[in-house]
């Protein structure tokens, strides 16, 4: 029986199918080629959740014109951001208006005239709430840098009008 099983391997057709088979890469039904190929990975991204108060207390508009602003930066590595904001008039028979500006929008914003004429809407905004005299919204934040939240006194009006107001900010960065 060895003699047989030596007699085989000196079989030209036996030859042949060890040299297919090592040409081909298949041993015992397994592929090497298969174990043999790189693999790639890609590194997970580590993302972290951030929320912080910009700004909680009362605002008082004084004047025909006027406007009160508060400055909020977000990060460079930013994935989203979102602005809780709500306000509330003290007096019910006055209404403002809160506005998200670049700040591009706000040196546009700063240096028109119609911040006393009353004339917002020749301004671009990022974002404007209607005139209100309470008004709660999720504003989403459309990029990193400096931004600027401005309440604007509503047009017509000269009278003294407060409102209380709360900005948080929540936040995303690949960390």
């Amino acid at each position: 029986m060895q003699s047989t099983r030596l007699a085989e391997w000196k079989r030209p057709a036996t030859i042949i199918a060890i040299i297919a088979l090592a040409i081909s890469g298949f041993v015992g039904g397994i592929e090497i080629r298969e174990f043999l190929q790189p693999t790639t990975t890609t590194p997970p991204v580590h993302t972290t959740t951030q929320t912080t108060l910009v700004s909680r207390g009362t605002i008082q508009l004084i004047g025909a014109g006027s406007a009160i602003y508060i400055n909020f930066t977000t990060p460079g590595s930013l994935v989203s951001a979102t602005l809780n904001t709500s306000f509330t008039g003290v007096l019910t028979n006055y209404t403002t208006r809160l506005s998200l500006l670049s700040s591009n929008q706000y040196s546009l914003f700063k240096n028109c005239n119609c911040i006393f004429a009353g004339n917002y809407s020749s301004i671009s905004t990022t974002w404007s709430s209607p005139l209100s005299n309470q008004y709660a919204a999720q504003i989403n934040v459309p990029g990193t840098g400096n931004w600027v939240m401005a309440f604007q006194h509503e047009p017509g009006n000269g009278a003294s009008e407060s409102f209380t107001e709360t900005i948080s900010l929540t936040y995303t960065t690949i960390s």
